[in-house]
């Protein structure tokens, strides 16, 4: 059935798509495996210099300033700090990227038009306060389970999700609906 759904132009999209990818000059995947050791060295893995900010710095700099401003390394990295990869990360509860929809959250939080643009070092500071109210402002039992700790890079990946949902519930979403092309 799913070769049936899948046309031939779709095909020479996608085949197109993977070779630009993995063989073009300036693919994310090439830069990142001609400069990996530099990453690795970010990493640091288990030394007591590692740091979540020090790693998305080295990802974010292979990858280019348009990765780095839409904290796409930061988010890369994220996804390993559960890991053993980076179990010895001093600055969990201490940095965490301000992406587009956490300064806009921080702004309206903070009296602010949504498109107003601080100083990265204020929304840091903001982000850290609000971090520091966390046991105020997060319940400790959710529907009768007791909740989880709140980190910093949940509280703030809570606050780019509640931003979305903010411009969403007002008809701006982010995301288009998705539509499939081909109905099963």
């Amino acid at each position: 059935m799913r070769e049936g759904l899948a046309a031939q132009g779709g095909e020479a999209s996608m085949r197109g798509f993977y070779e630009a990818c993995f063989n073009g000059k300036t693919c994310p995947l090439r830069l990142i495996c001609e400069q990996c050791g530099t990453v690795a060295r970010a990493l640091a893995c288990g030394s007591s210099s590692q740091t979540w900010r020090s790693s998305a710095d080295a990802l974010g700099a292979v990858l280019g300033p348009a990765c780095v401003q839409g904290s796409h390394a930061a988010e890369v990295v994220r996804d390993l700090l559960p890991t053993p990869l980076m179990e010895h990360c001093t600055d969990l509860d201490r940095w965490a990227p301000v992406d587009e929809p956490t300064r806009r959250c921080l702004n309206r939080l903070h009296g602010r038009a949504p498109a107003a643009a601080p100083p990265a070092d204020q929304l840091l500071r903001e982000l850290l306060a609000v971090f520091g109210r966390r046991m105020q402002l997060w319940p400790a039992s959710i529907a009768g389970a007791p909740s989880v700790e709140l980190g910093l890079p949940e509280l703030r990946a809570q606050l780019a999700e509640f931003e979305r949902y903010l411009r969403a519930r007002a008809g701006r979403p982010e995301r288009s609906t998705f539509h499939p092309r081909a109905a099963l």
